[in-house]
């Protein structure tokens, strides 16, 4: 592996990229690794400018992530790969179907949407970026975003402590990186359009930040999909409803 990308793997079975969300890390996906690699090879890695992966001297975009995605790639001498995407993963994940789209054989677009950033949120992501990298630490991060990424029916004491634990650990140039990253991306229907292999399209029926109408419009334009969404769920729907949410994704990477 590139010494300056963090993996972590398990499993032996037909390989499968989870790729995370802002502000998180590959520790997201402890419970998928758990439960899903006694049937598939689950790769983790840490994407760039998070968990310990470092942004390097580069300019912030997501190209440069999809790209370390196909190094990854070939450095495990993988040729095609399902991919199972988060949030940011999901902006990852298009830009690779874009740049790279012969190393997907099926895909699963997790709680994310397709559609750039307006004015506004590009501005206030931007913004975002400066105050972090000003204050040197991660707690902007906190607060307001914090209580938008659970369902009103999730009472639970300690995923709301690991998810505040884990914004702490994040590395606060790195998550400024990432943020102006996102705040350029372009907008993907088009991408999604001429995917030509199977899809699945996830989403908690209570998110706020990537709702069920922007899984709708993905799974509009996509030739093969099919749309799920998870009651009781949120924003993060793996770690709010895991054995939902595993079985729903179980099911569609085993048919591929």
């Amino acid at each position: 592996m590139p010494l300056w990308m963090n993996v972590v793997e398990a499993g032996q079975g037909d390989p499968v990229v989870f790729l995370h969300g802002l502000p998180f890390s590959s520790q997201m996906w402890a419970g998928q690794r758990h439960e899903l690699s006694s049937t598939f090879r689950v790769i983790t890695p840490d994407l760039r400018g998070q968990g310990a992966t470092p942004a390097g001297q580069v300019p912030p975009t997501l190209q440069t992530c999809a790209d370390d995605v196909v190094e990854m790639l070939n450095e495990f001498e993988l040729d095609k790969v399902a991919v199972v995407a988060f949030s940011m993963g999901g902006y990852v994940a298009m830009e690779l179907l874009r740049r790279h789209p012969g190393r997907v054989r099926g895909l699963v677009l997790a709680a994310t949407r397709a559609s750039a950033d307006g004015p506004a949120e590009r501005r206030a992501r931007l913004a975002m970026a400066e105050r972090i990298e000003r204050d040197n630490s991660t707690a902007p991060m906190l607060g307001d975003f914090l209580t938008k990424l659970t369902s009103p029916s999730t009472q639970d004491p300690a995923l709301d402590a690991t998810l505040r634990e884990w914004i702490n650990q994040a590395h606060p140039a790195g998550l400024a990186w990432t943020q102006r990253a996102v705040a350029a991306r372009e907008e993907s229907f088009d991408v999604l359009s001429t995917l030509d292999v199977p899809a699945l399209v996830i989403v908690g029926e209570d998110d706020v930040i990537t709702p069920l109408a922007q899984a709708h419009k993905m799974a509009d334009v996509l030739p093969d999909a099919v749309l799920v969404a998870l009651p009781h769920a949120g924003h993060l729907l793996n770690l709010e409803q895991p054995k939902d949410f595993n079985s729903v994704v179980h099911e569609f990477l085993i048919d591929l």
